[in-house]
């Protein structure tokens, strides 16, 4: 016994299916990124919420959070920079 799909019925079960979270992948959409506009569920491992003005949250997914978090400048070792450069000696070439 065969079964033969036709590319009609293949994509009506695309449009039944609920939309997921693009993280996880179980959980339904709530909210979407205001980066990149993908869709995250509440779960605290898929999205970040900030504070913004107008009283509203900006929502970040876990993706667009840590390309983010890579680019940022760790503080102290900004400091140890800064101290260092001070207080090291430039060599001097006598000619």
């Amino acid at each position: 016994m065969s079964l033969t799909l036709s590319k009609r019925s293949i994509y009506l079960d695309i449009f039944r299916d609920e939309d997921n979270c693009g993280i996880c992948n179980t959980d339904s959409i709530n909210d979407t990124c205001d980066k990149c506009g993908d869709g995250v569920c509440r779960h605290p491992n898929c999205q970040w919420s900030f504070p913004s003005k107008d009283n509203k949250n900006y929502i970040l997914c876990d993706r667009c959070f840590n390309r983010i978090n890579k680019k940022l400048l760790n503080y102290d070792h900004l400091i140890i920079y800064k101290f260092l450069k001070k207080h090291t000696k430039t060599r001097q070439f006598s000619c």
